[in-house]
């Protein structure tokens, strides 16, 4: 898809996720501000973006707005499932459980971030993974912990719609 941003090595391992990102409500941040660096699957998912933070995404300090890390990271993490994931196990990514965010240092708008995350744990029904904000000297602005349910039906079928486009 035109809109989405990946580097030439990156992008195969999390394109479908990606693209069923860039259909909601993120739209505007998956298809106008997240560029994926890189994504691996073994030993564990992980996946970095670089992410020059809008104005958009900023609160009245002129720094990124707490909801809107969370956001981002509601994103990237889940994107670090996509290069383990197969039928029947994480394929359609899990809806999060708790998404737990500390804010560490504040991110001005503008600034070039990159975004890190990566599977602490997979299991055939919960998951874990980490994510942190990093500036362009690599110190840590803010990090989150991300648990996630599988929503992977028994049988490798599709899951019953309930409103929503997957």
């Amino acid at each position: 898809m035109p809109y989405l941003r990946f580097s030439p090595k990156a992008g195969h391992l999390i394109e479908p996720l990606l693209t069923i990102f860039c259909q909601g409500f993120d739209h505007d941040l998956m298809s106008n501000h997240l560029q994926v660096v890189s994504a691996t699957a073994a030993p564990k998912g992980t996946v970095t973006f670089s992410l020059t933070v809008p104005p958009t995404y900023g609160n009245r300090m002129g720094n990124l707005h707490g909801g809107a890390a969370a956001l981002i990271f509601d994103v990237c993490t889940t994107s670090a499932l996509a290069p383990i994931a197969k039928p029947g196990y994480w394929q359609y990514a899990g809806v999060t459980r708790q998404l737990s965010c500390s804010y560490l240092r504040p991110v001005p708008v503008g600034s070039t971030v990159t975004v890190y995350a990566e599977v602490v744990h997979a299991g055939r029904r919960v998951a874990t993974i980490k994510g942190e904000i990093r500036d362009k000297n690599g110190n840590v602005a803010v990090t989150c912990e991300h648990l996630k349910v599988s929503i992977d039906p028994v049988g490798g079928a599709a899951p019953p719609k309930v409103g929503g486009k997957l």
